[in-house]
């Protein structure tokens, strides 16, 4: 009697890792045409570089955080330059700029927020998660 829930449990076991295996394929492949279709590289090379492209450096955090302070300047032209600039260099910026969401000058808050989120609205989280996982799965 005891051996039936034993072996119902290894049947289901063994019906979701097949299943799981079976499905992997197609995702893999889902994943690969969603990077392509965005004009990037699949291999190993072209996914590593994806997510250092995306990295911020020592020397690079400096540079941000000075851009991020011109973000509340007097002068507005420093202020467009600063914001415009933050947005170019894009995903390497996020968490600087997520912190300076917060700041108590609103004016450096709100711009913040803006570019964020024109960068964000580039970047596409769906071909973040398709590299993440094309990467695991290598």
């Amino acid at each position: 009697m005891h051996r039936y829930p034993l072996l119902l449990s290894l049947c289901c076991l063994l019906l979701i890792v097949t299943g799981t295996l079976a499905a992997q394929p197609e995702a893999i492949k889902a994943d690969e045409e969603t990077l392509k279709a965005a004009g990037l590289g699949t291999d190993d090379a072209a996914l590593i570089d994806f997510f250092r492209s995306r990295t911020l450096e020592d020397g690079e955090r400096d540079k941000i955080a000075a851009l991020i302070r011109d973000l509340g300047a007097d002068d507005f032209g420093v202020r467009e330059k600063a914001s415009s600039e933050l947005v170019k260099i894009g995903g390497k910026a996020v968490s600087l700029l997520r912190q300076a969401k917060d700041s108590r000058d609103l004016e450096v808050a709100r711009r913040a927020a803006v570019c964020l989120g024109k960068i964000e609205q580039k970047q596409e989280p769906a071909l973040m998660v398709a590299a993440a996982r094309l990467l695991a799965a290598r």
